[in-house]
């Protein structure tokens, strides 16, 4: 039997069976994804799609096993709410791989701990920080209003900067509960179909009138991409969204400027945020989404807590999308993000959070997220 026709007799086996099956080449490239399959992992559809769950960086170890045409198993945490179990089988033929067959199974997180009770110790640690907070915020919104009617701008400055060192620590909490949410399995996620182009752009808006003052420029390209539809949670996917903007305004140099670039690649939404900021050392770019991995201007750790990119990565995978970082240092990084498109959706469930709708809102994603960065936000 040749090559081609061991490869059919594969497919015409799994394409019938609810199993979710991948089958693989040598490189651990997709080749064939049963309906099944893409069904209940949508990402896997998507350009490096399989890679990006089950860890590029572990392929040649994993090939030399295959190579002993021994079977390999391991599982994936990434996504928030489920861990993934892959069975790998070599298919060989006089030594050497003809192609991988991957068998999926999925299980819900299981905690440690009573989920009602991690519930309950999230909510306990994230009330007796934010109410504290709140109460803080209203005395500025007073102490601002009345420092600006006597015209002490000198006094407001030092009021705006209670406020951004306020909403740090408010974004240090939301992203604590949440991914504390996310390695319990316990994060809420809804969905709506949304005409993606519009939320883009809407929340570019926001966010470039946010960061007016800052001297970064954020730009906006939206490549041919007119009107189609993805199912998203509008507020997770900011955050993720946001989190990328605020590194690329954080890690910058003279010259930085960002731009978000938008386009439809097959059924793919490719969203692009790029930048002209200090770059990524190589040694750390495997790094960059583990939990709690932060880095200064010069590439040395624990410059802050760690979580913001690990989230982004949670939320876009549990949007069935992928996200991947290309960084070269002293040049700048390009982020992009994939989300599969809804094919059949004619008309949204809903419209976006309309750009003043954001600006409104001084608990949005826009404030938690950017406030630290500009005065602009906290006058």
């Amino acid at each position: 039997m040749n090559d081609r026709a061991l490869l059919d007799n594969a497919i015409a086996f799994f394409e019938n069976l609810e199993l979710p099956t991948v089958i693989l080449n040598e490189e651990f490239e997709l080749i064939w994804l049963s309906d099944y399959a893409a069904k209940i992992y949508p990402q896997f559809t998507l350009k490096n799609g399989f890679s990006s769950v089950f860890m590029p960086e572990r392929a040649a170890a994993v090939k030399a096993i295959l190579l002993q045409n021994k079977r390999y198993a391991f599982t994936s945490e990434l996504l928030p709410t489920t861990n993934i179990t892959c069975t790998l089988t070599p298919i060989m033929k006089h030594g050497e791989f003809l192609f991988v067959i991957a068998s999926l199974s999925q299980a819900p997180k299981v905690s440690p701990y009573d989920n009602e009770d991690v519930s309950m110790a999230i909510a306990s640690f994230s009330k007796n920080i934010r109410e504290p907070l709140f109460y803080t915020f209203s005395a500025l919104a007073t102490i601002s209003h009345r420092f600006e009617s006597n015209e002490d701008y000198t006094s407001l400055s030092y009021v705006n900067a209670v406020y951004r060192n306020c909403y740090a620590i408010l974004r240090t909490v939301t992203h604590l509960s949440d991914y504390l949410k996310d390695i319990n399995g316990l994060q809420s996620f809804n969905p709506r179909a949304m005409v993606f182009p519009s939320f883009v752009r809407d929340l570019y808006t926001a966010a470039e009138s946010a960061t007016r003052g800052v001297g970064i420029p954020l730009y906006l390209n939206v490549e041919d991409a007119p009107h189609f539809v993805v199912s998203f949670d509008e507020d997770r996917l900011s955050m993720a969204i946001l989190n990328i903007l605020l590194n690329s305004f954080l890690y910058t140099k003279e010259g930085n400027e960002i731009t978000m670039t938008l386009k439809r690649v097959g059924n793919s939404a490719v969203l692009v945020i790029s930048d002209k900021g200090v770059g990524i050392a190589q040694e750390n770019l495997s790094k960059v989404f583990n939990s709690l991995y932060s880095a200064d201007f010069g590439n040395e750790p624990l410059h802050r807590i760690g979580l913001g990119l690990t989230l982004a990565r949670s939320i876009v995978m549990q949007h069935g999308g992928t996200i991947t970082i290309e960084s070269e240092e002293h040049v700048g990084t390009n982020v992009t993000i994939r989300l599969p498109v809804v094919e059949d959706a004619e008309t949204p469930d809903c419209f976006c959070t309309a750009p003043t709708g954001y600006l409104k809102n001084r608990f949005s994603p826009i404030f938690v997220e950017l406030a630290e960065l500009s005065s602009s936000l906290t006058v």
